[in-house]
């Protein structure tokens, strides 16, 4: 219930935001990507023709055939026998395609596997996504105690390192609308639950240019996160290290920092350089 709940805030935002440029939307191509959307957004797995008309506040028949025109070519399907539509195999063609031309993805890759093999320790990369940081792509480390990674999962931007990094350096007023947003549940004791507190770790952040997050998500699990910028002062991406804190030591934290850094400079560089071709799997 609660992704629908939030989808719904979103779709409000949008609908707001679309009124005031109606001059560019397409209604039609709106409605299909809100149909889309939705289906990915609900918990219940159990969506219809009927509930996408009551939830979006549509058309039953508008509905119905956007939907059978997106199953002709792949984007949906209806489970066999049921009323229950599902999204499309095709959704995972476009997904693969579009993340393995992706310039931040091309320009990390060799950056990330290098990180996670000169630390032994896993590496993600995030984007920032309508108010979550995302986790897109990264390496497990090869310690024998490590933390798995685990791709295009989303978390709420006041916890973890990277997380942290991307909404430090939104915008002035992207930043404080998510930050007033935001419902602050404590993952752990360590998590920072008050907006004013958010606000002050978020200050330091862009002034010494990396995060530590230490145990505010997981316990016994510390992280590091550093900016990547394709144009000086925009946020396009963070990159995270994570480690079990029983490795942990302020020599070894130091050490880790400067290689998140280094590391995250470099294909900030490789993204401002436009000289950006893709590894296949070679490094």
């Amino acid at each position: 219930m609660e992704n629908r709940f939030q989808f719904k805030i979103l779709l409000a935002k949008r609908q707001t935001k679309m009124s005031q440029e109606k001059q560019y939307a397409i209604d039609v191509l709106t409605v299909t990507l809100d149909i889309l959307e939705f289906l990915a957004a609900q918990e219940e797995k159990k969506p219809t023709v009927t509930m996408l008309a009551q939830e979006l506040d549509l058309n039953r028949t508008r509905v119905y055939r956007i939907v059978k025109s997106l199953e002709y070519r792949g984007y949906v399907k209806f489970v066999e026998g049921t009323k229950i539509i599902r999204l499309g195999p095709k959704l995972l063609f476009l997904l693969k395609t579009m993340w393995e031309r992706h310039d931040i993805r091309v320009a990390a890759e060799r950056q990330s596997f290098h990180l996670a093999k000169s630390t032994g320790e896993s590496v993600r990369l995030y984007i920032p996504l309508e108010g979550k940081a995302y986790s897109v792509d990264g390496f497990t480390g090869t310690n024998p105690l490590r933390v798995e990674f685990t791709p295009f999962e989303s978390y709420p931007m006041y916890v973890g390192a990277s997380p942290k990094v991307l909404l430090a350096y939104l915008s002035d007023k992207e930043r404080e609308s998510i930050i007033q947003d935001l419902e602050m549940i404590p993952f752990t004791s360590k998590t920072i639950t008050d907006r004013d507190d958010l606000r002050r770790c978020l200050e330091v952040i862009r002034s010494r240019g990396y995060e530590v997050a230490f145990e505010d998500m997981i316990d016994g699990v510390y992280s590091i996160g550093a900016p990547i910028f394709h144009l000086p002062g925009q946020i396009d991406a963070s990159l995270e290290l994570i480690i079990p804190t029983v490795r942990w030591t302020p020599e070894e934290e130091e050490r880790l920092i400067g290689e998140v850094t280094h590391h995250a400079r470099q294909i900030s560089q490789a993204l401002r350089s436009g000289k950006i071709v893709p590894s296949a799997g070679k490094f």
